[in-house]
């Protein structure tokens, strides 16, 4: 079995956790390959292989191990530019929502990687097609795609398979996945939608008129945002990667052909992670 493992830096993967990951792969046969620079700055390159960018394991291992929280796997999927290779999300950060195993279980993790215990779920992802270079931008989303007002309110003009739908005044637009409606969707106000479904949540974000709620639609629609920015500019950001925009921009954004491929543990469902991360039915009081 060969394993790629993705840590953004040693403050999620430091020696401690090193060492248990190290001897996890030593117990069940693993080979894992680091990150160059990670492996270069830890001093470890003899125990290990080693990887310069992370898409160019695409197919050549058996596993993703994205090390961290929510933001390294983010950052995880995009390294991976949309490949194939499996994505098992370990959190040694803070809510790990989609790293939905602790590190303190890594070596059990692994484990089960190695008995085939495990289950993958494709999950879509959103495609944007805008004024950046793709050259320099993967222009595809696994939670979100967002304009958002740098001062004050904005105007962004929805249409949804070339039907024009509403002028949102507000601070911005959010064009979730179903992944990403536990994500920034949620945190204003938005539904949270089970992965399975395959749906766009368009929610924005302070709205100056308060009719103006979330809505869910299609992931078969395209959609379209043109936006009107006051003075001050905006900004747009793929999950955790932003850029910025000018009045008068336009996105297209419509269900990518890219998946990300999840790995998953039969007893951390989607439901046992709103009860355990969200506390879902839990009585605080």
């Amino acid at each position: 079995m060969k394993i790629g493992v993705y840590a953004r830096s040693r403050q999620y993967l430091g020696c401690e956790l090193l060492s248990e990951l190290l001897a996890a792969g030593e117990e069940c046969g693993a080979l894992l390959y680091l990150g160059r620079d990670y492996v270069e700055s830890a001093g470890c390159g003899a125990a290990v292989a080693v990887y310069d960018s992370l898409s160019e394991l695409d197919g050549k291992v058996d596993f993703i191990i994205s090390l961290g929280g929510d933001g390294t796997f983010l950052s995880c999927v995009a390294e991976l530019k949309g490949g194939s290779t499996p994505i098992l999300g370990i959190n040694s950060g803070r809510l790990g929502f989609l790293s939905s195993v602790d590190a303190s279980a890594i070596r059990q993790a692994l484990g089960r990687l190695a008995e085939g215990d495990y289950m993958l779920e494709e999950q879509m992802m959103i495609e944007a097609d805008g004024p950046f270079d793709k050259s320099l931008c993967f222009p595809h989303a696994f939670n979100e795609f967002t304009v958002k007002s740098n001062v004050g309110l904005m105007t962004v003009s929805l249409s949804i398979d070339g039907e024009a739908v509403a002028d949102y005044s507000a601070d911005g637009l959010i064009v979730s996945t179903p992944t990403g409606s536990t994500a920034y969707s949620m945190s204003v106000g938005g539904p949270v939608v089970s992965p399975g479904c395959r749906v766009f949540i368009v929610n924005p974000i302070a709205p100056h008129n308060l009719t103006m709620r979330p809505l869910i639609v299609d992931a078969s629609a395209v959609l379209e945002l043109t936006l009107s920015a006051r003075s001050g500019g905006a900004v747009a950001t793929l999950d955790n990667r932003s850029f910025a925009v000018s009045s008068g921009d336009r996105f297209t954004l419509r269900r990518s052909d890219k998946k990300a491929v999840v790995v998953k543990f039969g007893d951390s469902s989607f439901y046992w992670t709103l009860r355990r991360k969200l506390m879902w039915g839990t009585n605080i009081i």
